[in-house]
């Protein structure tokens, strides 16, 4: 059977999952996706059958919830709804939390509740988790883990995995895509969502339907296709894509370089070289200082920052004469220490080296 099932399926589930489990004397939290209103939906309605309070948990779920109401795509009284401040009034039996975090999200709600993080909530033995969404590709690790985090802290959790009937897909499955082909018959078929793997499997669809292969449209990323009047179409060339970063307010601001050393620094730590030099002459005045963070312990590792002190005092013995050229000597000095810590240790930590004039 290849047709998505209807979502119907879902609520009668979820009544039957409820009424199940509604001797336990624990809360009962459901996620799904937070986009997901039809679901959320039926979420409520099987808590208001079971007179159970409702809290929204988790920022993306609150506003969906906010907005939809507003466009009278939610509906429900007022009277079932309770902040998560005031959850704490009601016992564990009288609740029904709907929370984001279905895709294991770290520092979501529900991912917060797991590990014991969330202000106001905690799972309890006798809880029941319910997950109505299947983990996105390249999630399933996320999900996995947020589902043994859950177990281990008693509670009982019904996924998909082990019930098909928690969630029905929001994509067409084949059967689906074959009856919207049959009855627009489009002159182009033209495959723009999911992975290579699934736009072939389209392909090979549409090519069984009768399709020949070049009005099967796969173009790579950032090619253009150029239609006319008479419903023609040519490769119009290729707009350079690339990834652009967010990082905190900035946007696009951080670079392979940036990323290369958080990344050096985040496996292998960082050390920093610190020399002193008189301005006047350019000449060494101290031995120079060695500090490291994520890289060794340096209360245990003596003989090791005393032997890189030693690489880099030679490194500055190697300039004979006045030192002027400073950013020669810094070069110098980071590419003499990485080889001799990578010698000793097989790690290449992030090594910068500052000159400071006195």
């Amino acid at each position: 059977y290849t047709k998505t099932w209807n979502k119907f399926v879902v609520f009668i589930f979820l009544v039957v999952l409820v009424l199940g489990f509604i001797r336990s004397f624990g809360k009962f939290i459901f996620t799904t996706q937070s986009s997901n209103i039809s679901r959320i939906q039926q979420a409520i309605n099987v808590a208001i059958r079971n007179n159970r309070k409702i809290c929204f948990l988790g920022r993306s779920v609150e506003k969906n919830v906010e907005v939809s109401r507003k466009l009278n795509y939610l509906s429900f009284p007022d009277m079932y709804v309770v902040k998560d401040k005031e959850m704490q009034k009601y016992p564990p039996q009288e609740l029904f939390l709907i929370a984001a975090g279905s895709q294991g999200q770290i520092g979501s709600a529900l991912s917060r509740i797991a590990n014991n993080d969330h202000k106001f909530l905690t799972v309890k033995p006798k809880d029941v988790v319910v997950f109505s969404s299947d983990p996105i590709p390249g999630n399933e690790n996320s999900v996995n883990s947020l589902i043994d985090t859950l177990t281990a802290a008693g509670a009982r959790v019904a996924y998909s995995g082990i019930l098909d009937q928690l969630h029905v897909s929001g994509h067409g499955s084949a059967d689906d895509l074959s009856l919207m082909l049959a009855l627009t018959h489009p002159k182009f078929v033209f495959p723009i969502g999911g992975t290579i793997r699934q736009i072939k499997h389209y392909s090979t669809l549409a090519q069984d339907m009768g399709y020949k292969e070049n009005q099967i449209l796969i173009p790579g990323d950032g090619d253009i296709l150029e239609f006319n009047q008479d419903h023609q179409y040519k490769n119009g060339g290729n707009i350079e894509l690339k990834n652009i970063m967010v990082d905190g307010l900035g946007v696009g601001d951080v670079g392979n370089v940036v990323l290369r050393d958080r990344q050096t620094m985040a496996s292998d730590g960082i050390v920093v070289v610190v020399v002193p030099i008189e301005q006047s002459t350019g000449v060494v005045t101290a031995e120079p200082d060695i500090i490291s963070r994520g890289f060794v312990y340096m209360k245990k590792s003596g003989h090791l920052i005393d032997e890189a002190k030693k690489v880099v005092t030679n490194s500055l013995r190697l300039k004979k004469g006045r030192i002027t050229d400073w950013q020669f000597v810094r070069k110098q000095i980071e590419n003499n220490l990485e080889v001799f810590l990578y010698k000793e240790t097989r790690r290449r930590p992030l090594i910068l080296s500052v000159v400071i004039e006195v």
